[in-house]
């Protein structure tokens, strides 16, 4: 039996509502910086599922979530702050 109590619309999000912010992120020094990810395919991958000639991964998400970990944890940042932060 399946656990998950409900299916957020993240694909809708990634695509519509979120696009500017990951584009936002993909694009930004520090990702580019980390050697955790090859930025540019990143956000090749991005823009072919935003562009609708790709699935989507939910390898997109966990790549911005894991940035918006690193800012804040080890880069000390404040997010709630950052211009182009979603509300």
């Amino acid at each position: 039996m399946d656990k998950m109590g409900f299916v957020t619309p993240e694909e809708t999000w990634m695509r519509e509502g979120l696009r500017p912010f990951v584009l936002e992120i993909l694009g930004s020094a520090s990702f580019r910086a980390r050697k955790y990810w090859d930025a540019d395919r990143a956000r090749a991958d991005y823009l072919a599922y935003a562009d609708g000639k790709a699935e989507y991964s939910p390898e997109i998400w966990r790549i911005v979530c894991t940035e918006l970990w690193l800012r804040m944890m080890f880069d000390g940042r404040d997010l709630a702050s950052q211009p182009g932060t979603p509300p």
